[in-house]
């Protein structure tokens, strides 16, 4: 008990040392370090005044506090990254990633962006669900272009020829700079390097992201 007794003194008098030796100023943040609510919220407040930010170990275990300071529970993403923080607001794990789908979150002004599957930023864009299928062959693309891998043919009326179309399928931002006859609405048709390639991928829906040029 003496002990204790005695590093509580200690304490004290670091903390008036420390602010001048004003106590009011060391009893104030003592008073509101730590846990709190703040709008129906979590918040944590540090040691000097101020809600914590970001990423945090508090009592070894790791939370998360977003932009206003308040701690996210869930499933929650995180710079392009999926994260599951269980009801208390302390790390779970961090979620798998998706192989036909592509991480987003929403900014301020209502516009999305989007990750690739390293959790690269690679713009914002608009979703879709395109019937894709897929071509070979020595041909020509409707830019005057050979086609190679990372070319898709779409109806340009809905893609704009130019436009950068990230597949979360295959990870990877492709290019619109072919047409085809019967590519209609959202539907794409992607380039492969061989006829097997293109008979082996056949037709399937397929999540889609036209980036914002």
């Amino acid at each position: 008990m003496k002990k204790i007794l005695g590093k509580i003194v200690c304490m004290t008098f670091i903390l008036f040392f420390a602010f001048g030796g004003s106590m009011s100023n060391a009893e104030s943040i003592l008073a509101t370090s730590g846990w709190s609510i703040s709008n129906g919220k979590q918040v944590y407040v540090g040691s000097d005044g101020k809600n914590l930010k970001g990423w945090n170990r508090i009592s070894g275990l790791w939370f998360y506090f977003n932009s206003s300071g308040q701690m996210v529970t869930g499933i929650q993403n995180i710079n392009g990254k999926t994260y599951e923080f269980n009801r208390d607001g302390s790390y779970n794990r961090q979620v798998p990633a998706s192989k036909t789908s592509a991480y987003a979150n929403s900014t301020s002004n209502g516009k999305v962006k989007y990750y690739d599957k390293r959790g690269n930023y690679i713009g914002t864009g608009k979703k879709y669900i395109s019937n894709a299928s897929a071509y070979s062959g020595d041909t020509m693309t409707a830019s005057g272009q050979r086609p190679r891998w990372g070319t898709i043919a779409v109806d340009p009326r809905v893609i704009p020829l130019g436009s950068k179309v990230y597949v979360p399928y295959f990870d990877k931002v492709f290019i619109a700079n072919d047409t085809g006859g019967i590519i209609r609405g959202t539907m794409i048709d992607i380039f492969m390097k061989s006829a097997s390639n293109m008979r082996n991928f056949g037709r399937r829906n397929l999540e889609i992201v036209v980036l914002d040029r």
